[in-house]
């Protein structure tokens, strides 16, 4: 419960000592299911007045350095919760230099495969609920860092 007050005043804080920054992205994550399993579709949309250009390899739903990183805790939120430990590439480079441009406007779309970023899931999801809190630092082509974006997505528990 603790780490989950100090994840949340962290996120708020976060906000609000970004508030004067201009921001140009905005990231919506919402749980979609397919044949492949349980994934979090991601859209990450310019909300700027300029295009920008981004690596491929440096979007959100791209399991690299620059990709966006996430943290599970138990729904029931009780003392002594521990969290979910996503499993990542240690040390993965950008699996691509292409260069994509998103004019104002406009959105890619992508999403993660959340059983396989925490093998636990499913047993888990059988018993309780899971909130996945996410957290992604945009990165253009001319590596300068933009307002991070932060948010939280409620995982119910599936009936048995």
């Amino acid at each position: 419960m603790k780490n989950l007050l100090t994840l949340i005043l962290a996120i708020v804080l976060s906000n609000f000592a970004a508030a004067a920054e201009t921001p140009a992205f905005a990231l919506t994550v919402r749980p979609i299911k397919s044949l492949a399993g349980l994934k979090l579709r991601m859209e990450l949309k310019n909300i700027s007045q300029n295009s920008k250009v981004v690596f491929q390899g440096a979007l959100p739903w791209v399991d690299g350095v620059s990709g966006a990183r996430l943290f599970g805790f138990r729904g029931s939120l009780e003392e002594g919760d521990s969290t979910l430990t996503p499993i990542r590439s240690v040390g993965a480079v950008f699996n691509s230099f292409k260069e994509i441009v998103i004019d104002p406007g406009a959105s890619l779309v992508g999403d993660i495969d959340i059983e396989e970023r925490f093998p636990e899931i499913n047993e888990l999801l059988r018993q309780e609920s899971v909130f996945v809190y996410w957290t992604y630092l945009p990165l253009d082509t001319s590596l300068i860092k933009h307002q991070e974006l932060t948010g939280a997505v409620f995982l119910r528990k599936r009936s048995k």
